[in-house]
């Protein structure tokens, strides 16, 4: 095998010639070849990264380095880069910071009943029913089904636009990412088939959010079965979330080159991050949005799982804070996992150590080095553990340069232990402040029961997990229990009694962040739910089946599964049908229709369910609302025009002189419907627009750069 792992006398080697505070700690963990998701990194891999600039960066010199640059946005963009390459990279001047993309995970009559969406598809006590018509429903996942009548049009038409299979290698890649490859046909789609074949998560998932295809035997379709659909699958690929913020530049590059509004839904997270909004992909997530550009997340699974500890520091004589692992899956040498991530207020000083320890009475029996999380270089240390455990514990210091946090990584290598003995972690401040950290919650949680005096035990606080839980623009979605029962094709119903109708789901993670913004926003129906499965997927017996149809002579499943994941796309699918009615509707609108709209009951608190229940009716009349009436159009100060109706049209009034000026109407789906000409315009000269012979419902007049919403009553 001519592969070879890059020693850690190496990764030491390239600390010394351009500084640790030049790449994350997650980067030099994989560099090692000790993270545990991925196992092995050779000098010839190519790793998706976020590059942190600062000035103009010298893109000749990216490419002479086999650098091939994804999206850019403002100091950052997205990258795939060979792992040889890396300590070149970090010499250049305009270079701050080298990030491999963390891991991501993934993550119905009677929902669609319980949050008023039936009434918004039936168009009852509206203008029009509101199906997503118009609008595009980005789902960035894995395990699709392209096939699946869930996603043909009543014509028999596909819905699914553009896939981009990320992880796929033969075939042309999307224009500007260089990687994957993109299907944009009907025919290369329905060729395709399936991402991949062991999975259905993705297609539970997009059919949630625009799942079509309704007859009386099969009441399960989706809350916007209109919405025009783009896939990216990140298919059997490690993903990270440089990958995804890719996907979502992807959706949105779509989206605009149709000129229609899209709505993104991420049921991903992972918990590696600062939880505050101020990590690379959040910050990414946050430039990419805008009007008619939406990003839902979901919470995460993590309840029930002590998958955190925290403690607020008085000074430097206070005690530490001592916790100890507990495996949720034992190890051994096939199966070496486990990951804590640490992070301290912005300033502070301390100290940690790793030791191995008895969970009896909390003696330790050996300890790494002491190290600081406050050093400005940061530092990795490899922590060989002894004391009736084998293995050992990679250690990495920083003080990230994204928020000014001192940091530490470890990744844990725990080969076999001895019944009563674990892995534990010893915190010292040396100043006062703030501490939190988190463990991977797949192979690792904090211990719980029977802690020793002096060791602190894990929570189930601030479960909430990075990608779909902690950005500031990101509409973050918890789940409750809209039905505690399910009924097996062909057998009895099942009752779970470990949830309560109603209530929020227990597996559904909370907040708030770090820096004390409320999550979730919102929460909706995340179990039991029905929807698709993928037909290809050699597990899909194992969902429990609510119902099988045969279309195009194979059979298709709709089959129950539960959780945050299954939530987030039925909130994206309801904001893909109050883009229908407002396409320029943006994050900040989403969130004040929630605050005035979302239903409270005996279970819901800002705490955990954020604004509340979704209410897919009551917010849609509430964006239709927002959007003013001619009538009650005040311009802002500085607007060009004022708008008044007539009976024959609306009257457009000069604020100032203008030169030509391009005027262009559209009908509530974005559709161009007219377009008019001012060659020169006096202050207080008026032009009208026709408009008496319109429908009644919403429009937007474009004049020059302004946009102005018109409800024609």
């Amino acid at each position: 095998m001519k592969r070879f792992l890059i020693s850690i006398a190496t990764l030491l080697a390239f600390t010394s010639v351009w500084g640790q505070s030049k790449v994350s700690p997650f980067t030099a963990h994989y560099i090692h070849g000790q993270q545990a998701v991925t196992r092995s990194a050779a000098v010839d891999d190519v790793v998706n990264v976020y590059l942190h600039t600062v000035g103009i960066p010298d893109m000749e010199a990216l490419e002479n380095l086999g650098v091939k640059v994804g999206l850019q946005v403002e100091g950052i963009m997205t990258a795939r880069i060979p792992v040889s390459a890396i300590g070149t990279l970090a010499q250049l001047d305009f270079i701050r910071y080298i990030q491999m993309g963390t891991p991501v995970r993934d993550m119905m009559d009677k929902a669609r009943a319980v949050s008023l969406v039936d009434p918004v598809l039936a168009g009852e006590g509206l203008d029009m029913p509101y199906t997503g018509k118009g609008g595009v429903v980005g789902i960035i996942d894995g395990g699709f089904d392209y096939t699946h009548p869930a996603f043909y049009d009543t014509e028999g038409n596909l819905r699914i636009k553009r896939v981009w299979e990320q992880g796929t290698t033969e075939g042309e890649a999307p224009v500007g990412f260089g990687y994957g490859v993109e299907l944009t046909t009907e025919e290369a789609i329905l060729a395709a088939g399936a991402d991949v074949k062991n999975q259905s998560h993705g297609t539970h998932v997009a059919a949630m959010a625009a799942g079509a295809f309704r007859t009386k035997e099969n009441p399960y379709y989706g809350v916007a079965p209109e919405a025009d659909i783009v896939l990216v699958s990140k298919g059997n690929i490690t993903a990270n979330c440089a990958n995804i913020s890719d996907a979502i530049a992807y959706i949105y590059n779509y989206a605009d080159a149709v000129g229609k509004p899209c709505v993104i839904n991420m049921s991903l997270g992972w918990h590696q991050g600062p939880h505050d909004g101020t990590s690379a992909f959040d910050q990414v997530a946050d430039q990419l949005q805008g009007p008619g550009r939406i990003l839902v997340g979901s919470m995460g699974n993590y309840g029930n799982d002590a998958v955190h500890v925290s403690k607020t520091f008085t000074g430097a004589d206070d005690t530490p804070l001592k916790a100890m692992v507990s495996y949720k899956i034992t190890p051994s040498k096939s199966n070496v996992g486990g990951e804590i991530d640490i992070w301290a207020d912005a300033g502070m000083d301390l100290d940690l150590k790793v030791v191995v320890t008895r969970t009896s009475d909390g003696s330790e029996m050996s300890a790494s080095e002491v190290m600081s999380l406050s050093a400005a270089e940061g530092k990795t240390q490899e922590f060989k553990l002894s004391g009736r455990i084998s293995g050992n514990v990679l250690i990495t210091t920083e003080v990230n340069p994204l928020n000014g946090k001192p940091h530490a990584f470890l990744t844990l290598g725990v080969e076999s232990r001895a019944m009563g003995m674990t892995v534990g972690i010893v915190i010292m401040p040396r100043s006062a402040g703030t501490v939190h950290a988190w463990t991977d919650a797949v192979y690792t949680t904090f211990e719980t029961e029977d802690v020793p005096e002096g060791w602190m035990p894990g929570d189930k606080e601030r479960t909430l997990c990075e990608i779909g839980g902690t950005g500031k623009n990101i509409i973050s979605v918890g789940a409750y229990v809209s039905s505690e029962t399910y009924v097996e094709l062909g057998t009895s119903q099942t009752k779970r009694t470990d949830e309560t109708l109603g209530a929020l789901a227990t597996f559904s993670s909370v907040g708030p962040t770090i820096d004390g913004r409320m999550k979730p926003d919102v929460v909706a129906p995340g179990t039991f739910i029905v929807s698709a499965v993928n037909s290809y997927d050699s597990y899909k017996s194992s969902y429990p089946t609510a119902s099988a149809v045969v279309w195009n002579d194979r059979t298709y499943n709709y089959s129950y599964m539960q959780g945050t994941s299954m939530a987030a796309p039925f909130v994206s699918g309801v904001l893909a049908t109050w883009l229908q009615a407002c396409p320029q509707l943006d994050f900040e609108d989403v969130r004040n229709v929630l605050q005035k709209t979302a239903k409270n009951d005996e279970f819901t608190t800002s705490s955990t369910c954020g604004h509340g229940k979704i209410d897919a009716y009551a917010g849609l009349k509430e964006v239709l609302a927002l959007v003013a009436s001619v009538e009650d159009v005040v311009a802002d100060e500085g607007a060009s025009v004022t708008l008044r109706l007539s009976d024959d049209g609306v009257t457009l009034c000069f604020a100032r002189p203008s030169g030509s000026v391009d005027i262009q109407l559209y009908d509530a789906v974005g559709s161009l419907l007219d377009t008019y000409r001012v060659e020169v315009a006096e202050a207080g000269e008026t032009f009208s627009v026709p408009f008496s012979k319109r429908a009644h419902g919403l429009y937007l007049l474009r004049v020059g750069t302004e946009v102005y919403k018109i409800v024609r009553k």
